[in-house]
Formats: structure tokens, C-alpha cells, sequence
């Protein structure tokens, strides 16, 4: 098991934006509130890729491959999109069917949301074939970790707010060896979500204006060492920022992030890592989140007391 697999604040999760077409705000979709403004037509995350084929701007019968959704909006909070990868070509296109990429639009950019980890593993897709997936989308239950399930063509999705997202495969000609991206838009419709407790959390406890949390990752194993999450309102300009659909697959910063109500000035998640390094190897830094700024650190603790847990 990868111990470091929840390190994301400031690399694999993207908590920093993942740039893309910039435009001028076009005005809130009709689809239930989204946060943000609308993504200009054809607009898609910066891919780095020698080619990306956006689905809208492509002839499907000449296209050498292309991502397909069976529909261009999913009604929330319960619903399911299919998606359809197509080579056209002779040549197998190298990629991995369990790194299905989604970015998000909000506030005039796209937001790396999902997946936060891959398997590296490294599958074929013949010339003139095709590969399916079903996304699901469950907005009903929010506290599972990790919240998302990936597989080669199920996918299913917790905590995605109504709004306009990007799917997207990178692979590479077999024969040619260019990296290309293949993307498509859904629209998502319905109400947006927010940071809420996972089903890790075992107790909380409040002093004044901070709260503590009490959770641990891994319940059934023994080894770890106790470390301290500590996240505090400040004032400035953040490093960094965070949307929602981010934050909801950040653990532990999701369980701090949940606990802050109008009066909590302060949030600590006392949880066991596992390994040399604390959650996200001692990093210390602000991130912005609804228009009001957080500082974050990690240490570790030299011991926890019954009383404490």
C-alpha cells in the first residue's frame, strides 16, 4: 500500500489551478447554480500533449480518435453519463482506461479534480476500436475515503457540484509515439456541494474557537505515528487556492475544512500517518477557499493520551 498516496495539497490534487482558456465571463448558467461563470466554447484545460482532440471541435469520421459522451448534461444529485473513446486509425493507441482525467470550470478557469493517484499501468487500445465507460455521478453520500472509485469502465463520482466539466484520456501513437489528449464537456445540472465530515472522523471536541478532530485513515493496522494537522483563518493574499470538488478529495484537509463555522478561528486533525513523513511532509502554507484565506501546517506529535482520542 502507497502510505503517500494522500499527499495533495500542493501537487498530485492540483490544489494549485491548473491553467486553461481565460475568457471574459459570459454570466451563470441555468443549471442549478453553478459556481463560476460559463467556459467558452471549444474551451478545455491546458493538456500537455503534442495533440488534443476536443470532441467539439473534430469531424467524428475523420478524427484519428476522439471521446464521445452519450450526453451533453447529467441531472444531479444522482445520475450517469457513457463515454466512448474511438480510434479511427490503424494504429493502437497506448494509454491506461483507469486514468480517466475530469477538470472542472469556476471563476474563469479549469480545476484539476480527479484522479488524485494511477496504476501506472500501460493498456492498448486497437486500430479501429473502442472503449466504454460509465461515469456515475452520487452526490447522496459524501463521507466515503477515497470519494471517488475508478476502474477500466466503471467510474463513479461523489461530491461534484452542478456546473461544466472536462473529461479527458492521454496516451501516445504506438507508432508515431506522439502523446495525444482526447477530451469531451458534460454539463453537470443541479445543486453544488459542499465540505463535509468523511466517514474516517471518530470524535470531535471544541475549546472556545478551535475545534479539534479526531480520525485515522487506516483503523486496522498498527505503526502509526501520530501527527497533527493545523489549519487557521488568516488575512493576505493566499499562495495557493482550492475549490470544493478539490477539497472533498484532500484528506485530512477536508475534515479540517468542515469544521469551520462562522466563530472557529482554528481546526487540528490528530490522525496516525505511516512512514517518515506527516501528511504532507511538514508543508507549510495558505490557500485561499470562498473568498477567505487559510494557513496550513503538519507536525508530528510525541504522543496522544487515551483522554485526547
Amino acid at each position: 500500500m502507497n502510505r503517500r498516496g494522500y499527499i495533495t495539497l500542493l501537487g498530485t490534487l492540483g490544489v494549485v489551478p491548473v491553467s486553461g482558456c481565460v475568457s471574459d465571463s459570459t454570466g451563470m448558467p441555468e443549471n442549478g447554480g453553478t459556481r463560476g461563470d460559463n467556459p467558452p466554447n471549444s474551451s478545455y484545460p491546458d493538456y500537455d500533449a503534442g495533440e488534443v482532440v476536443k470532441s467539439e471541435d473534430v469531424l467524428k469520421e475523420s478524427a484519428p480518435i476522439y471521446l464521445e459522451a452519450k450526453s451533453e448534461s447529467v441531472e444531479l444529485p444522482k445520475g450517469s453519463v457513457g463515454l466512448t473513446l474511438h480510434n479511427n486509425r490503424s494504429a493502437a493507441f497506448e494509454t491506461n482506461f483507469s486514468h480517466l482525467r475530469l477538470h472542472r470550470w469556476e471563476d474563469g478557469r479549469w480545476w484539476y479534480v480527479s484522479p488524485q493517484s494511477g496504476s501506472g499501468l500501460l493498456q492498448s487500445l486497437p486500430g479501429d476500436g473502442e472503449h466504454e465507460w460509465v461515469a456515475q455521478i452520487r452526490n447522496t453520500d459524501l463521507t466515503p475515503v477515497p470519494i471517488d472509485d475508478y476502474g477500466e469502465s466503471q467510474l463513479r463520482f461523489r461530491g461534484l457540484g452542478g456546473g461544466s466539466y472536462a473529461f479527458s484520456i492521454d496516451g501516445a501513437w504506438r507508432d508515431t509515439g506522439t502523446e495525444t489528449v482526447a477530451a469531451t464537456r458534460v454539463e453537470l445540472r443541479g445543486e453544488q456541494v459542499s465540505v463535509r465530515p468523511s466517514e474516517l472522523v471518530t470524535g470531535t471536541r471544541r475549546e472556545g474557537s478551535t475545534v479539534t478532530v479526531i480520525a485515522d485513515r487506516y483503523p486496522n493496522e498498527d505503526g502509526g505515528r501520530e501527527s497533527e494537522l493545523i489549519v487557521r483563518r488568516t488575512d493576505g493574499e493566499p499562495e495557493e487556492r482550492a475549490i470544493t470538488e478539490q477539497l472533498l478529495r484532500d484528506w485530512p484537509l477536508r475534515e479540517a475544512m468542515a469544521q469551520f463555522e462562522p466563530d472557529v478561528d482554528e481546526v487540528r486533525v490528530l490522525a496516525p500517518t505511516y512512514g517518515s513523513t506527516t501528511f504532507y511532509d511538514g508543508v507549510e502554507t495558505t490557500f485561499g477557499h470562498d473568498e477567505e484565506t487559510f494557513s496550513v501546517k503538519s507536525q508530528f506529535r510525541e504522543s496522544t493520551t487515551e483522554t485526547e482520542r
